[in-house]
This record gives structure tokens, C-alpha cells and sequence, in this order.
């Protein structure tokens, strides 16, 4: 850890920077001496604790890499930039360690090739020597009008705010209003004076040096327009009547014409032309003679009336016709024929005669289905669907059978689905031989950790003594934090927090995400994430089954949400238990009962840490319980049941010992013998089919062992990956091998057991 104490030097510096400043506010107005040389450190009394030197480069403010260069060896320094707020000196780096107190090591890329010491804070200080050179850089506001660019420097009081202006509409005023490098741009012909006595017409801005000008509009002699053209207030005043009714010079009683303006607009003329006697009356709903009367003269108007055709049905209407004259309209033209809906369309007192198909129906004969019917009527049933040769194939083999039909309009092949070949009796794979193979040789028990780095299944058939990989669970993040369990002999389950990019780079949580395999690890398929919860802060997970109780299995998260699968493929949540927002586990008992536990801090005063929990009623409720662990502040969750015995329960404590429990939590004892030291706590906890309890501890570097693992990690790149197990409830402990060498970055694991075929 850096030291925050200050030696004289330091102190002695900052209050020569403080006295200039001070002489420079308050002493005569000419330019104020540079800040004197520190004094020498006094080293004789007083044992210098700071780390080292702060860097006066560090965060400073810059507007290329070239003022990035500092002090010794600082050449890894560029100008990042930090949005609107400026762009500052940072140095490239690979992790944390290698960054000051106060800096983090972050990705300011998209492919995690530009890591710099990134601040805390999200905002860089002013170091003395920033302060003492003004150093500054460029900033901007920006907002929906547009982008004005500023400054920044380095104060007395620290680092400036940015001195950019806020972009606005552009005004005639002579200034680049929305900072678009151009002034008063837009501002002339906008129209003005409207309302004003001094512009009866109006008029048209000008902008001329930053200062709005109305220029008004001349008024013109009055025409017949419809608009006032001499700006008086009135329209059309010489030509009265324009727009009222008018009667053409004809001999009827319509006034139905409009008097208008002439075409060369110096006089007005009725629309309505012709001349000679009143309109006469045609049959069109209009009163053509203007005698207050329509279509008076066709009284049938509106009768029913048979057509031009040769049916029977009076179905037309008189109405009025094109050529003003009153006849009869019907629908069609021709004769209405009979056509199959149930319906006497002819007029003939009979119903769809002669169109009747041979199911005794309207249209075409049904078309046959598969679903156990004589859908065509033609006394065969399901004909062309049943019968056929088919198959079901997959990467066990491929069954042979033929089809059949089920449901409404469905069908299937009656062969059965591949597997891998069992001790049963029946050829599983249909490959014509039975058991084939050393399927029917007892089962082997073997114990899998899931890895965190890489999402591989590493197993081991000889307690710890030899490792293989029997397959990886496609995860979509590298570094995560696993869990792992088991149902029957050969069903996996694994769950992981996933991160993915979004469409623009950025990382986002999709999950938790649960793995399905049934054949012990070699293959998986994403069965979906339970509760679609995308909020990162639920993350780690832990999920958890038994073999002997089979489904449900669940799964919780460090929000304490709990959720049950019934089927092994869908999940809905059933409670809620209290957490830390810690790592969190969960495991089964051998009676279905459920257990569930957090890590982190107990108060030592508090009472009991409110660490472990029980569901009694296959997760409907959870109830807080004992806690297996003192008083503390503990990094993991980890618990295991027996596989022989009810109420058998073991858990890492906050001390990284394991404790036991005989009766579902209600007291608990620490194992006799601790697992042996190393340089990293329990990570994983299983029990096999003989309660032979195995442990394991995380990988969390890269490389060999160059150094004892049980030793500080200070200077060794291997940190864990270590394998025990104890036969006798932890009297004793056996060391086996390590179930991995090293690894690539910090991740965790989960531990189960599963049976494959024995040889």
C-alpha cells in the first residue's frame, strides 16, 4: 500500500508554492517572483515513509503526447482523451499494481489494448508543478444547437471550470451565437413590423454589423385580388360583393353562381353561365329548377324491381341513372345463379341444388390430414401420413420406424430417440448391438471442478492423483464465477454470470445463464437464464441439485432471489433471503432440504452473523439459521451435503476452516484437522458416494510454480489450483495434484461428482 504521509520536502514545497500565490494577491501589482527552490530535506530526525515520488506528469492537463513527458522514464505517458472535460496525461499499464494510489487500471479501448491509470474519481487534480506551469487543455459544452469549445487550466484553486460558452439560436447581435464559426448567419429576410402603424404592409429584416434593421414593404394600388394590396385594413373595397351568390342570365330560379373577380382583376363577373328558359328537373338528388323540390318527377324512386336477367329475384332498387333518368339497378347485369352457402340465391324455393360435395359440405372435398380421420370422405382414414419409413438422429446414432399421427393435423416418427449405449438390456443407440461395449461394468465415480478462467470440466478418477479434461462449458466471459451440480449420474448443470458486447461495444450482463449436459461434461446446450435478470449487480450465482432427490434444482443469486426448475429447463422464482450482495451458495440435502449461504462481514458485537439459511417446503420460504462461522469478514460461500445422509452439512467459515453440521444446521463443529495452509483459502467443497470429502482452491495467476505455493504470493506468478481430500471426516488430510497449473487472470471454481462407464 502507497504511504499518504508527507516528508518535510513535500510540506515544505507546497507552502513556498502557497506563499508565492499569497504574495502575488496581496503584495504590489508587479509581476510576482517565481516560487523559490525547497529547501533540503532534514533526514536526520525524521524517517522518510512516503513510497514513491508522485508523479508530476501524472493527470496533467495536455493537448498532445509530446507534453506528456516528464521527469526519468515517463515516456509511457499520453494525451487520453476524457470527453468534454479535457485530455490529461496518463500512463499505459496492465493491471492495478501498477498504478498510483488513488488510479485503476482500465480498458479506454474496445479489444483491451489500451489499458491506462485511469482516476478513481472520474476527474484528474492538479499536481504542484501543473499548477506552478498553468498547464491546461482544451474542453467543449455541447448540447442539441451545437459544440462550443473552452479551456481549462490549472489555478491556484485547482483545475478550472471549462470556459466554453453554451451554443444558442443565432442572433443578429455580431457574435457566432451557436459557435459554428460563422456570425449573424440566417438572420436577414425574417419577416417584421407586422402590427406595427409604421409598416402598414410589413416589411423584411436586415442584418447589417450585428445590428436588426426592418425594411418595410411599399403599398400598391387596390385590384380585385382578394388581398389588400394598398395595406389599409380592408380587401377588395372598390369591388362590392365579391364572394356573394349570383344568378347567371338564364330564366331559372338558382342563384348558384358566385360572383368573382375578373380575369385581368379590374372588375367582377357572375360564374354561372348559359341563358334561355329555367333549368330543367333530372333525376340526380339536386334541385335543378330551384323550386324547392328534388327529383320531383320519378315518384317510383326507390321501388324494388327485377333486372334485365333471367332469375327470379326482385333484389334491384330504381334509382337514378347516368343520363338523368330513373331505372332499376341491380347487382349484376346477368342472372343470379344458385351457389353452394346455404342460401336460395335464385329465387326458386330450393337451396344449394346440385353443388353439394361428398362429405354432404359447400366447396371442395376436404383435404385428408393426419389425425386419425376420414377428413375427404372416401372411407380411408389418414392415408399417404401413416406407414412411412423414418428415422430420429443424433450423435448417438440414428433409430429407425415409421410415421404416426397424434394431436390435431400432426405427425411423428414412432422411432425412438438415441443414446448413449446403458447397462438395460436394450440396444440404446440402435446400432443392433445390446450393452455393447463396458457399459454394464460398475459405474466410476469421479470428481469435476468447473473452471472459472476457461469453463473447463477437469476430472479425476484417483482422488487428485491424475487429471484430464473432459469437456468446457461454452460460457460467453473468461474470467467469471462458476457453480456446478449434478442430478442422477451423468446430468450436469452449470451457471454463470455472462457478459457480451452490445451492438456498440460496450459490455453489458446477459443471464445468469444455465449449461445443460447429459452426458457428464463432453457436450452442453444453453437452457436460457433464469429470471432474465440483467442487473450485474446479481452477479456471482450458485446453483445447486442432488442426485438422490433428482429435480427440482435451483438457483440463487447475491441479490437473494431464489428459483426452481421442476423440469430441468425452465426456472421461476420462489422467495427471497437476506444477503450482503456477497458471493453466495447453495446446496441439497439428501432429504430435498435446501441450504443456501453469503459471504461477508459480521459484526463482532451483532449477535450471530445471519449468514446461512434453510427451506423446509422445497424453496417456498426460506428461514435464517445457525450460522457455521464467528464473527468476521470472509471472502466465499461454500457448501456440500452428504450423499448417504440426511442432515449432513459442510461449509468454509470466515476463519477459510470447515465446519460440519449433523442436523441440518442446528449445531455445528470445525473439523478436527484444518486443510493444510496455502496461499489461498477453501474454494470448493465435495463429498463422494463414501463421504470422503474433497477441497479445492482457485487458480488465479499464470505460469508454473516457481516458488512454494504455501508461501507468501509476494513474487510468485502461482497461486492455487491445489487438491485434498480426507477419508476420515477430516481427522487427516491427503494432498493430491493440482487439478490445474496456473491459469490466466483471477478466477474461481465450483466442484461436484458424477459416474461414467467402467472399463
Amino acid at each position: 500500500m502507497k504511504s499518504t504521509r508527507m516528508t518535510r520536502r513535500t510540506m515544505g514545497t507546497i507552502l513556498m508554492f502557497t506563499a508565492v500565490l499569497t504574495l502575488g494577491a496581496c503584495g504590489d501589482s508587479s509581476t510576482p517572483a517565481p516560487p523559490a527552490p525547497p529547501a533540503p530535506a532534514d533526514t536526520t530526525d525524521v524517517e522518510d515513509t512516503t513510497g514513491p515520488a508522485v508523479d508530476s506528469v501524472l493527470c496533467r492537463p495536455c493537448l498532445e503526447d509530446s507534453q506528456c513527458a516528464g521527469e526519468a522514464d515517463q515516456s509511457d505517458k499520453t494525451c487520453v482523451d476524457f470527453g468534454d472535460a479535457g485530455r490529461y496525461c496518463l500512463p499505459a499499464c496492465t493491471d492495478d499494481a501498477e498504478c498510483e494510489e488513488g488510479y485503476s487500471c482500465t480498458d479506454t479501448g474496445d479489444d483491451g489494448s489500451n489499458k491506462r491509470c485511469w482516476p478513481v474519481s472520474g476527474e484528474c487534480a492538479c499536481s504542484d508543478k501543473a499548477i506552478l506551469d498553468a498547464a491546461s487543455t482544451i474542453c467543449f459544452t455541447k448540447n442539441a444547437i451545437g459544440t462550443c469549445i473552452g479551456n481549462r487550466e490549472c489555478g491556484p484553486d485547482g483545475l478550472t471550470a471549462c470556459s466554453s460558452d453554451e451554443a444558442a439560436v443565432e442572433v443578429c447581435d455580431g457574435v457566432d451565437n451557436n459557435c459554428d464559426g460563422e456570425t449573424d448567419e440566417g438572420t436577414d429576410s425574417l419577416p417584421c413590423g407586422q402590427g406595427d402603424p409604421a409598416y402598414p404592409c410589413g416589411g423584411q429584416t436586415k442584418c447589417i454589423a450585428g445590428t436588426k434593421t426592418c425594411e418595410p414593404f411599399p403599398p400598391t394600388a387596390e385590384i380585385c385580388d382578394l388581398l389588400d394590396n394598398d395595406c389599409d385594413g380592408e380587401t377588395d373595397e372598390d369591388f362590392p360583393g365579391v364572394g356573394e351568390a349570383c344568378d347567371g342570365p338564364d330564366d331559372d330560379l338558382c342563384a348558384d353562381g358566385i360572383l368573382a373577380c375578373s380575369g385581368d382583376n379590374l372588375s367582377t363577373i357572375c360564374t354561372k353561365e348559359g341563358s334561355g328558359p329555367g333549368a330543367e328537373e333530372i333525376c340526380d338528388g339536386k334541385d335543378n329548377d330551384c323550386d324547392g323540390n328534388i327529383d320531383e318527377d320519378f315518384p317510383t324512386l326507390g321501388q324494388a324491381c327485377d333486372g334485365d336477367d333471367d332469375d327470379l329475384c326482385e333484389n334491384g332498387v330504381i334509382t337514378c341513372a347516368a343520363d338523368g333518368t330513373a331505372a332499376c339497378d341491380e347487382a349484376s347485369s346477368s342472372e343470379t345463379l344458385e351457389v353452394c352457402d346455404g342460401q336460395d340465391n335464385d329465387c326458386d324455393g330450393g337451396t344449394d341444388e346440385g353443388l353439394l360435395n361428398a362429405c354432404g359440405g359447400c366447396g371442395e372435398v376436404p383435404a385428408e390430414i393426419c389425425d386419425g380421420k376420414d377428413n375427404d370422405c372416401d372411407g380411408n382414414i389418414d392415408e399417404g401420413f401413416v406407414g412411412n419409413d423414418c428415422g430420429t438422429t443424433n450423435q448417438y446414432g440414428t433409430c429407425t420406424g415409421t410415421t404416426i399421427c397424434f394431436g390435431t393435423n400432426g405427425m411423428t416418427c414412432n422411432a425412438p430417440q438415441p443414446m448413449a449405449e446403458v447397462c438395460d438390456g436394450q440396444d440404446n443407440d440402435c446400432d443392433g448391438s445390446i450393452d455393447e461395449g463396458s457399459v454394464c461394468a460398475s459405474p466410476e465415480e469421479a470428481i469435476l471442478v468447473l473452471d472459472g478462467l476457461s469453463g473447463e470440466v477437469r476430472r479425476t478418477f484417483d482422488q487428485g492423483q491424475t487429471w484430464d479434461t473432459v469437456g468446457t462449458v461454452p460460457f460467453k466471459k473468461l474470467s467469471m464465477v462458476p457453480s456446478i451440480t449434478r442430478i442422477e449420474q451423468q446430468t450436469l448443470f452449470a451457471a454463470a454470470y455472462q457478459q457480451v458486447k452490445d451492438s456498440l461495444g460496450n459490455y453489458i450482463y446477459d443471464g445468469p445463464h444455465v449449461m445443460r449436459s447429459d452426458d457428464g461434461g463432453a457436450n452442453w446446450y444453453d437452457i436460457g437464464a433464469w429470471g432474465q435478470n440483467v442487473d450485474p449487480k446479481a452477479s456471482p450465482v450458485a446453483l445447486c441439485g442432488h442426485p438422490s432427490s433428482g429435480l427440482p434444482i435451483y438457483g440463487t443469486d447475491r441479490l437473494g432471489d431464489l428459483y426452481r426448475s421442476l423440469d430441468g429447463l425452465t426456472f421461476q422464482k420462489t422467495t427471497t433471503w437476506e444477503t450482503t450482495n456477497a458471493r453466495v451458495a447453495c446446496a441439497i440435502g439428501y432429504d430435498g432440504a435446501v441450504f443456501t449461504q453469503h459471504a461477508g462481514f459480521c459484526a463482532l458485537n451483532s449477535g450471530a452473523c445471519k449468514d446461512f439459511w434453510i427451506s423446509t417446503d422445497v424453496g417456498g420460504s426460506l428461514v435464517q439459521w445457525s450460522s457455521p462461522t464467528q464473527p468476521g469478514s470472509y471472502p466465499k460461500a461454500v457448501l456440500a451435503t452428504s450423499k448417504k445422509h440426511i442432515g449432513h452439512v459442510y461449509a468454509s467459515t470466515g476463519e477459510h476452516t470447515i465446519s460440519r453440521t449433523q442436523d441440518s444446521g442446528g449445531t455445528w463443529l470445525q473439523l478436527v484437522a484444518d486443510v493444510p495452509a496455502g496461499p489461498k483459502p477453501v474454494s470448493g467443497i465435495i463429498l463422494d458416494a463414501n463421504d470422503t470429502i474433497y477441497v479445492a482452491t482457485v487458480t488465479s495467476a499464470s505460469g508454473s510454480k516457481p516458488c512454494d505455493p504455501s508461501s507468501s504470493a509476494t513474487g510468485c506468478t502461482y497461486y492455487g489450483g491445489q487438491f485434498y481430500f480426507s477419508t476420515n471426516q477430516g481427522q487427516t488430510w491427503n494432498t493430491g495434484a493440482d487439478w490445474i497449473d496456473g491459469g490466466n487472470g483471477g478466477g474461481w471454481l465450483s466442484m461436484t461428482t458424477a459416474f461414467y462407464p467402467g472399463n
